[in-house]
């Protein structure tokens, strides 16, 4: 409709793209073949930053490959995000919930729940940090203790309880958890669901 398309920063921000169509049969794949107690990752080991991403659709839709505007980073942005959008991770975790809930699947005791995690103490927390202090000029204890006190916990969860939540997941003992969201976020999610 002539209105162009916004690149977030300078658009060097990483993904793993995978078509939804690709990700959904990879669902359905699961949900016929799997096997009870079995857990699955979906990728698509199709990393590639999102300017590359944008300048390639524009081409599949006869646009120049410069056919975009320019949208300011946020300081201290980690350009290596491979997680999902919000509006990505609200339709899949709805999908989600609605396949888990099939009585063909729970019946048989496949139960499917959505680790929705927060800020964890791991390497790439570290080096988002280490990249905002060295975008700000502030020490990365100064960056961390700040991004701390965002968290009602006050604190990073640690590589150990995100572990152990999933394990838990994945037990017998939560055999009958099906189609929820576990949050493993300190508190930090304000909303009531």
């Amino acid at each position: 409709d002539g209105v162009k398309p916004k690149l977030f920063g300078a658009g060097r921000n990483v993904r793993d793209w995978i078509h939804v169509d690709d990700h959904n049969a990879a669902v359905h794949e699961i949900i016929a073949n799997g096997r009870s107690g079995e857990t699955y990752l979906i990728g698509a080991d199709g990393e590639i930053d999102n300017k590359a991403a944008l300048e390639l659709l524009l081409e599949l839709m006869g646009r120049p490959a410069d056919w975009y505007d320019h949208v300011s980073d946020r300081p201290g942005h980690d350009l290596r995000i491979l997680g999902l959008s919000n509006g990505a991770r609200s339709g899949l975790t709805g999908f989600v919930a609605g396949v888990s809930r099939s009585s063909k699947l729970a019946a048989h005791g496949v139960t499917i729940n959505n680790l929705l995690p927060g800020a964890f103490d791991t390497d790439r927390l570290k080096g988002t940090m280490a990249g905002a202090a060295k975008k700000t000029g502030q020490p990365i204890e100064s960056i961390m203790e700040a991004r701390k006190k965002t968290i009602p916990a006050q604190r990073f969860g640690t590589p150990d309880e995100f572990g152990a939540v999933c394990a838990f997941l994945c037990s017998q003992q939560a055999g009958y958890i099906n189609g929820q969201n576990v949050l493993t976020d300190g508190g930090a999610y304000p909303g009531s669901f």
